[in-house]
């Protein structure tokens, strides 16, 4: 099991947890059928916990925590987005800009 896993990370390719766990639950189950809990209740279940834990144990690999789009917004977004609006609105008035302008540049921001 390993052994394939250090061939697939020399080919460069990406591997995460939901990759990685099906791999090896399939080798275990190739391997020892009776073990896997799919097949024998009581049996033994790879979970993702084990699948780093075997990891960090036999291959000596980490791991990096995921990041979101959602842990990137700072703390105060929501008052900064307002404060966005406020301006917008204000340089609306101020430019005479006419309103169905606006929504068209912000479809095409979100583009």
């Amino acid at each position: 099991m390993v052994a394939m896993l250090q061939k697939m990370k020399g080919a460069c390719q990406t591997l995460t947890t939901f990759n990685v766990q099906p791999i090896l639950r399939g080798m275990i189950k190739s391997l020892a059928l009776d073990v896997i809990y799919d097949t024998k209740p009581g049996g033994f279940k790879v979970i993702r916990k084990w699948t780093h834990q075997f990891i960090k144990h036999y291959m000596n690999w980490t791991f990096r925590a995921s990041i979101t789009i959602v842990s990137k917004l700072p703390a105060v977004w929501q008052k900064k987005g307002k404060f966005m609006a406020y301006c917008v609105a204000y340089l609306a008035r101020a430019y005479d800009i006419p309103l169905h302008l606006l929504s068209i540049m912000i479809k095409l921001k979100s583009i």
